[in-house]
């Protein structure tokens, strides 16, 4: 079995009628992580260590975009997710700061398989 090293992701929307949230959970990749590289510095965003918010944000939009998950654009999705949280290999939570400070990531800009 294959496992990346990049993040899977824990999403909770708010639905147009505000009073629902719908979970998804994403795996991102280094298809995401590169599309960070390019448009941080386009918005002129912090480096994700400095935003680690707004970095898992980033890659659960991009991941849920490109698996086809949403449509919305990277501000409609920002304006719904209640929260974006990390989710370990034992499938526990982990806040964004934490996991870019801590073992869950190492470099999150590099993920890389791991076979096992």
């Amino acid at each position: 079995m294959t496992q990346l090293s990049a993040p899977k992701v824990l999403v909770l929307m708010e639905q147009p009628s505000g009073d629902e949230l719908v979970e998804y959970t994403v795996q991102t990749d280094n298809r995401d992580a590169i599309q960070w590289d390019v448009t941080r510095p386009r918005r002129s965003w912090p480096a994700f260590n400095e935003a680690p918010m707004l970095y898992m944000t980033f890659l659960a939009w991009h991941a849920m975009h490109r698996t086809g998950e949403t449509k919305e654009s990277l501000d409609e999705f920002m304006k719904r997710a209640v929260e974006v949280k990390v989710l370990t290999v034992d499938g526990k939570t982990v806040a964004p700061a934490d996991a870019v400070a801590g073992d869950v990531m190492v470099d999150p800009t590099q993920p890389a398989a791991v076979t096992g």
